[in-house]
C-alpha cells in the first residue's frame, strides 16, 4: 500500500517524524527541569514553605522576615516562577518599547 500511494507515505512518514520529534523535546524538557535532580550542594536538604491557605506562596515582606528571624535554617532563598503568555502585537509592541502599553492585557 505504501508503494501504492507516495501521497500517503509521505504523509504517515511525516506524521511520525513530528510525533517522535515533539516527544523527544517532551521528555528532554521533562528530563532536565523535572527528573534530574538540582544542582545545588546537598539537595536533599532543601525545604519548601507555605503561609496560611495558599501552599508555596509567600509575600516578599514575609519572605524578609522570615529570613531575619530564621533559626533554623542555614539559609533562605525565593524564588518567582511565573507563567506568561503574549500575543504577537504585544510582543511586537515589548520589543519595541521595553514595556506593554498602559491598560495591555498581555493574552
Amino acid at each position: 500500500m505504501l508503494r501504492k500511494s507516495p501521497g500517503f507515505t509521505a504523509a504517515a512518514v511525516l506524521t511520525l517524524a513530528l510525533a517522535i520529534g515533539a516527544n523527544a523535546v517532551v521528555f528532554g524538557l521533562m528530563d532536565g527541569l523535572i527528573l534530574r535532580p538540582l544542582n545545588v550542594p546537598q539537595s536533599e536538604s532543601l525545604y519548601g514553605t507555605h503561609y496560611g491557605n495558599n501552599p508555596g506562596w509567600q509575600s516578599y515582606p514575609n519572605y524578609l522576615d522570615l529570613r531575619d528571624r530564621n533559626r533554623s535554617f542555614e539559609d533562605l532563598a525565593a524564588f518567582n516562577m511565573v507563567l506568561a503568555w503574549a500575543s504577537i502585537r504585544a510582543r511586537m509592541q515589548l520589543s519595541q518599547t521595553g514595556l506593554p502599553p498602559p491598560g495591555t492585557t498581555l493574552t
